[in-house]
């Protein structure tokens, strides 16, 4: 008997993978996509912070006023010059000069006197107001200062005037392009009540004393401040030109 041959069958072949791999690039490729997407809603947003920024400090700007012009005051002022001792000043066109004794003199006979003043009330102020300027002035026995110092010339001024030395005040203002010190005191009366101003320095080979000085019979309502303002107006002018 013939031995029965049976024919081997082959085990079962696992079945492949119908759905391939996505490569590894492709999900590098999504992760730069949504980065980039993401840096660019991230600059938009930063755009549209700045413009805000931007229309809200010009928004600001705008609803600032314009400043007004920087105007000189003393613009339409009168001019003196001294041609002998060399400075000039500016004083308000509503100023006279006070000529006295000599009213018959033109205004230029006075380019050289060591003494001159000028009085009236300006534009805008009430009350009237004076500047003498003196060129080395003399003490109240008629002797010339002897002064060395500004400190100096400063305490033979207060000695030589009949200043009530309780109501003195030192000041210190500008006086051309130099800090000057000086004083100030008031008096009054039954009539009127009178400020003064002075100020002494050396220059060249000279002293120089500015007197301003106000008054007004209604005390109470003088314009201190007003006065005052145009008084700084007048010492700011001064030029010397030796």
């Amino acid at each position: 008997m013939e031995p029965t041959i049976v024919a081997e069958i082959p085990p079962n072949q696992p079945l492949q993978n119908l759905s391939p791999r996505k490569p590894a690039s492709s999900a590098i490729l999504i992760v730069v996509i949504i980065l980039l997407f993401l840096a660019i809603a991230f600059l938009a947003y930063q755009n549209y912070q700045l413009k805000q920024s931007l229309n809200q400090v010009q928004t600001i700007l705008l609803s600032q006023p314009t400043p007004a012009p920087v105007t000189d005051p003393t613009a339409d002022w009168t001019t003196y010059t001294n041609t002998k001792y060399k400075f000039s000043f500016k004083y308000p066109k509503e100023l006279e000069l006070v000529k006295g004794p000599a009213s018959n003199l033109p205004y230029e006979e006075f380019s050289t006197w060591k003494n001159v003043s000028f009085d009236g009330i300006p534009k805008n102020l009430k009350d009237g107001l004076g500047i003498s300027i003196i060129v080395d002035p003399a003490d109240k026995d008629g002797k010339p200062f002897t002064c060395t110092t500004n400190e100096e010339c400063l305490n033979e001024l207060i000695n030589s005037i009949n200043a009530p030395k309780e109501t003195v005040i030192y000041v210190t203002k500008s006086v051309g392009n130099q800090k000057v010190k000086g004083f100030k005191y008031a008096t009054e009366n039954q009539l009127y009540k009178s400020e003064y101003q002075y100020f002494i320095f050396l220059y060249s080979n000279n002293v120089l004393e500015i007197n301003l000085y106000t008054n007004t019979n209604q005390p109470n309502d003088l314009d201190s401040k007003g006065i005052n303002n145009v008084f700084d107006q007048i010492l700011s002018t001064f030029r010397f030109t030796n």
